[in-house]
């Protein structure tokens, strides 16, 4: 198989009197292909210690909401102008990202899910054609086989709108914001980003403005009909720009080289000389920048690798963690599990609420 490469990538425009400048870096990385099973995911329960979904898209983005607490942790320590952070704002009034920077994701293939399931026999010059047979836009797909006990209501769904993508089952518009056990495919992430925002529930109570992807570039399997259809769900969100296919982390990588520290698990070592057309293990990948080194963990069981830390430091776990410190700093109870605080958080984000009612309808 082929592994997915992810990157989250930061673009600065600056303009002075003479010329506007622009610069780019690579925030986070995400290698994998993996997801933990529904019993062993359901097991994790409400502490959330494992990697529950492991596609590279998906690891690049939890690389990045780690970014932003680091990132959040300084503009809160810097008045309302956030100092060197890529915030702005302040507690009181929240945070949002700062004027002139922007956000965007690369993938070295489209997105598991409605992105990269063709209803028609495309060949690869009718890739940039619409798929004929039927829509992808705002139906659900989650990773895996359908569960004993069905997730959604039924018989006459299934006869709506069956088939599904390879590896994918149908599921409710409730499980949309999350169900315990249940991964969504990437497609369907993407998009719920493009309403509720990168920074994930909890990081939404300091982040007041959703921070939303402004283009992804797609390395293979493009269609750009059927990503935008998939990427986009309701008219709340904001689609965002599908850039040409066939494009690779060459320069960005070769950069990246002189920043990690090489040896026998490095990020890299599938990408030397710009294939990904190696390995299909079970090791999975997650970089942050800052780190001199990345946190491998096993994509099957979501825990780390010998030799790594006691826990990945994407988890829910280590949000929390983070959560908690920086709600103490301002003389909030520290609340106990992330199940609890995603709960806490969730009630007062109107834009999952909206993304829920407009799946319903």
């Amino acid at each position: 198989g082929q592994l997915v490469l992810a990157a989250v990538v930061l673009a600065n425009k600056t303009r002075t009197a003479e010329r506007e400048e622009q610069s780019i870096r690579v925030v986070s990385l995400g290698l994998g292909t993996k997801f933990m099973p529904r019993h062993p995911a359901l097991a994790d329960g409400a502490v959330r210690e494992r990697i529950r979904d492991s596609h590279g898209e998906i690891l690049a983005r939890r690389g990045f909401m780690r970014f932003l607490y680091k990132e959040l942790a300084k503009a809160a320590s810097s008045g309302n102008d956030g100092g060197s952070s890529i915030l702005i704002g302040s507690i009181k009034d929240g945070f949002s990202l700062r004027p002139g920077k922007t956000v965007h994701l690369y993938v070295s293939t489209a997105p598991c899910g409605a992105a990269s399931w063709s209803t028609t026999m495309d060949s690869e010059e009718q890739e940039d054609e619409a798929p004929k047979s039927q829509s992808n836009k705002n139906l659900l797909y989650a990773k895996g086989s359908q569960p004993s006990k069905a997730t959604n209501d039924g018989e006459g769904l299934e006869r709506k709108i069956a088939p599904c993508p390879p590896g994918c089952y149908h599921c409710n518009p409730e499980d949309v914001l999350g169900c315990d056990g249940l991964s969504l495919s990437c497609s369907n992430k993407v998009a719920r980003w493009q309403v509720t925002g990168l920074q994930g529930t909890l990081l939404s109570n300091f982040i007041k403005t959703p921070i939303k992807l402004d283009t992804i570039t797609i390395g293979r399997k493009l269609n750009v009909k059927r990503c935008t259809d998939a990427l986009q769900w309701s008219p709340t969100s904001e689609p965002p720009r599908i850039l040409v296919g066939g494009r690779r982390l060459e320069t960005t990588l070769s950069l990246l080289r002189k920043q990690l520290k090489k040896g026998s698990h490095s990020p890299l070592a599938a990408s030397q000389g710009g294939s990904l057309d190696v390995g299909d293990g079970d090791e999975s990948m997650t970089w942050t920048l800052g780190d001199d080194r990345p946190c491998w963990h096993d994509g099957r069981t979501g825990g780390t690798l010998i030799g790594g830390p006691p826990q990945s430091l994407v988890s829910g776990a280590m949000f929390l963690e983070s959560w908690n410190n920086f709600r103490k700093k301002f003389g909030e109870i520290p609340i106990a599990t992330y199940r609890e605080a995603k709960q806490i958080a969730s009630e007062a984000n109107q834009s999952r609420s909206d993304l829920r009612k407009s799946l319903q309808k």
